[in-house]
């Protein structure tokens, strides 16, 4: 079955200050298939300096980037194992 999976921050606006954050933003799991969509909270938080769009990964240079990543990488391959057993 043909599916997606996407990571993004998904920076929310402090309700008392109006004011939208720039670190410690959680990262969310996007997960779209036969027109239906899941999105998941990964447990992971990221300075909005530290996240590559295109790649959906934090960046390399960043403070536990290796390890934030290969998280991602374990859910991503937890939903394919879903998909693909």
């Amino acid at each position: 079955m043909k599916y997606s999976v996407r990571f993004y921050p998904l920076p929310r606006k402090d309700k008392t200050t109006g004011i939208i954050p720039q670190r410690d933003v959680l990262v969310h799991m996007s997960v779209t298939w036969g027109g239906k969509r899941v999105i998941h909270y990964t447990g992971l938080r990221v300075d909005l300096g530290d996240w590559e769009r295109e790649s959906q990964r934090v960046k390399s240079g960043a403070p536990g980037a290796r390890k934030k990543n290969k998280e991602l990488d374990a859910l991503a391959a937890r939903v394919e194992k879903v998909f693909y057993s």
